[in-house]
């Protein structure tokens, strides 16, 4: 990467903290991804109970 081309120090370290920050950005995009799958989840069961709620009440 940059610090192959350049082989300096400061390309090195330059380099490791673009590493760095995209494994940050990995790590939330995970902990975030956590979340999104129990909010899916939670939208899940209210739909479920909605549709029921709609046939208790609009029967025919």
């Amino acid at each position: 990467m940059l610090s192959s081309v350049l082989g300096s120090e400061v390309a090195i370290q330059v380099n490791i903290r673009i590493m760095r920050a995209f494994i940050q950005m990995r790590e939330r995009m995970l902990s975030h991804q956590e979340l999104w799958n129990e909010l899916d989840w939670f939208r899940r069961q209210l739909k479920g109970h909605e549709e029921k709620i709609d046939r208790i009440f609009l029967r025919p």
